[in-house]
């Protein structure tokens, strides 16, 4: 509190907390209320900061659900003797709750609120409260034990909607307590004796004796509506009755069932008649599918009546029907005596109207379609029949059963003759199946096998003078598997292989070796005298055979006996049986500790139980590592 003057001054800050808690069943309520109280006399009086805490504790059992509602109420009096300024400032209040049922389980809620009070500064009395009321509800779901059931009730809203499930727990000798809701529900009985609650809008369901049989019905409310679905016993030979008051009782083939008194039974119409619908339309032209049609009969061999406002009658070689006006009009319908036209529609500049594209016409069956004239032509060939095509493009030549010629370099047809096609200077005539066929272009005429003993059109391979495959067509006797068979040029060219194996190569060239079943085949290295590889040989061994590598190398032998050709000057490596003894290389070094290449190496089998030798100016050293594995190795004599 400060004062901005000599007189003096009081000012007083209270906080009274109220906390409660109320617990039912399954809810427990916790209120909480603090009221904050400031007063000043005869001075002036401005409070800036002001922090109030309320903390209360309770316990829960099986907290499931928490709420909370916060509500303020603010009142200020203030003197009229003096002119006020206002400060506004925040308060900050929270609280924290524990609420206890049962010492099994324990939870803690919390909630919190911010308070916004309007302080004035003024001479003489000026008084301000603020109540601020905070309210937890918390619905918790019991915990049963083994010797109880768990039971459930429906608590429902206003409008008669199921707002909750309760669960409670029972003993098992006692049972569920069966306590309907008296505005919602009623209470039912099944076949075993036990109850159950069900929707009064639903009901009981019937339990029909020997000599019954169950009716299914529906329940309506005060305005007709549908609000459920019943369940009724009658007699066997009896039909089951309809709701007396919306429904009506029809009959069709000898059965009855129940409609509602809105939509009526329909007519009975005899064999010559039909049932016909007239149905209500809405304000946009369309049907109003939510109210029922009317029902009348009407010859069987004529047509149904339509509404005249909204509908037209279509009547097609197919049948008749309304069409509804606002879907569009009736389809074109020719007559039996007629044809049934499309015509594609253009634009002003010769394209497809995308938007219209084809226009329907009926012509008489004597006439063929018609064409649209500007961008059109209509063809007609020599069987009468009928077509339009762009007038850009002419109409194809008909030359009946004597075929048609196409000169593709101009693009213009003639007509064959009984010899076929009459060839122009420039081009070349070749004979087709006894027709004479024209080419533009080439000097020889296309190898056509039309001969029964020679049917087959295969090629002949060979070689030009840069090495490339070539090859002629030729018409050949028919094989066994009508495979064409490989045929060698016998100037240029060489066969290799047979069978389905065989293949061509120039005649220069030799045919690789091919071993028998009893050979290997193996590739042999040929070197130089400077030990570097010139070429392979495939060649076949007999069992049991060296393989020869000519002057510059020499024949080595791997442990598994497979032989291979190696420089002469490299020599084969050595190769010592693994299980007895092992390859040492040993290392030479020069007076200076330097390794001395000049030495030549000599790899020699030693017995694993002995070292492996040092060279010249060397000495061997031994290292065994933490796993007892020695090494051994070649050190300068001159290093320790």
């Amino acid at each position: 509190s400060n004062s901005s003057d000599d007189s003096a001054s009081a000012t007083t800050l209270s906080t009274t907390t109220v906390a409660t808690s109320t617990a039912t069943n399954s809810t427990l309520t916790s209120t909480w209320t603090a009221t904050n109280t400031t007063s000043t006399t005869k001075s002036t009086t401005t409070i800036s900061t002001w922090t109030s805490s309320i903390t209360a504790t309770s316990t829960l059992t099986n907290s499931t659900t928490t709420t909370t509602s916060i509500s303020t109420r603010t009142s200020s009096t203030n003197s009229t003797t003096s002119t006020s300024s206002l400060t506004t400032f925040t308060v900050s209040t929270t609280a924290s709750v524990t609420t206890s049922i049962s010492s099994s389980v324990t939870t803690t809620s919390s909630v919190s609120s911010t308070l916004t009070m309007r302080t004035s500064t003024a001479t003489n009395v000026t008084s301000t409260a603020t109540t601020t009321s905070i309210s937890t509800t918390t619905v918790f779901v019991p915990a049963c034990s083994s010797l109880q059931i768990e039971c459930f009730q429906n608590d429902y809203d206003t409008a008669g909607n199921i707002d909750s499930v309760v669960r409670t727990c029972r003993d098992s000798s006692v049972g569920c307590d069966v306590s309907c809701d008296a505005t919602w529900e009623v209470k039912c009985t099944d076949t075993t004796g036990h109850s159950y609650c069900e929707m009064s809008s639903v009901g009981c369901p019937a339990t029909c004796g020997v000599g019954q049989k169950y009716c299914y019905g529906k329940t309506y409310n005060e305005a007709g509506s549908i609000i459920g679905r019943s369940t009724t016993c009658a007699n066997e030979t009896a039909q089951c009755g309809c709701d007396a008051q919306w429904e009506d009782t029809c009959t069709e083939d000898g059965y009855s069932y129940c409609v509602h008194k809105v939509t009526g039974c329909p007519p009975t119409c005899s064999s010559a008649e039909q049932v016909c619908y007239m149905h209500a339309f809405n304000s946009l032209g369309y049907i109003d599918w939510s109210q029922p049609a009317n029902q009348s009969c009407h010859p069987l061999n004529g047509s149904c009546p339509c509404n005249s406002v909204h509908q037209q009658l279509c009547v097609t070689n197919y049948g008749s029907w309304c069409q509804t006006l606002a879907e569009g009009s009736c389809p074109l319908s020719c007559s039996a005596s007629q044809r049934q036209c499309v015509t594609t529609s253009y634009t002003a500049d010769g394209m497809v109207n995308v938007t219209h594209p084809f226009t329907e016409s009926c012509a008489a069956l004597s006439e063929s379609c018609p064409c649209a004239s500007q961008w059109e032509r209509k063809c007609t060939d020599s069987q009468g029949d009928s077509w339009c095509q762009l007038a850009s493009n002419p109409c194809p030549l008909d030359c009946g059963s004597n075929g048609t010629c196409f000169d593709y370099s101009t693009g213009s047809q003639t007509c064959a003759t009984a010899q076929g096609c009459t060839c122009k200077s420039d081009q070349k005539t070749c004979v087709e199946y006894g027709l004479n066929v024209c080419y533009t272009g080439v000097t020889s005429c296309p190898v056509i096998c039309d001969s029964p003993s020679l049917p087959m059109l295969c090629n002949t391979y060979g070689y030009d003078s840069s090495g490339s495959l070539t090859y002629t067509e030729q018409c050949v006797a028919p094989t066994a598997d009508f495979m064409c068979p490989v045929r060698c040029n016998a100037t240029t060219a060489k066969q290799c292989g047979s069978g389905a194996d065989a293949y061509c190569i120039p005649q220069a060239e030799s045919c690789p070796v091919v071993c028998n079943p009893t050979e290997r085949e193996v590739f042999v290295d040929i070197y130089n005298a400077g030990g570097q590889i010139t070429g392979s040989n495939r060649t076949c061994l007999a069992p049991g055979a060296s393989i020869s590598c000519g002057d510059h190398a020499v024949v080595c032998t791997i442990p598994d006996g497979e032989q291979y050709c190696q420089p002469q000057a490299m020599g084969c490596p050595l190769f010592c049986n693994e299980s007895t003894h092992k390859t040492c290389e040993p290392l030479s070094f020069t007076t200076s500790g330097d390794i001395d290449s000049s030495v030549a190496a000599s790899s020699s089998c030693v017995n694993k139980s002995l070292a492996c030798p040092c060279g010249r100016n060397a000495r061997r050293c031994q290292v065994v590592d933490e796993y007892g594995f020695a090494d051994e190795y070649c050190i300068p004599q001159t290093q320790s």
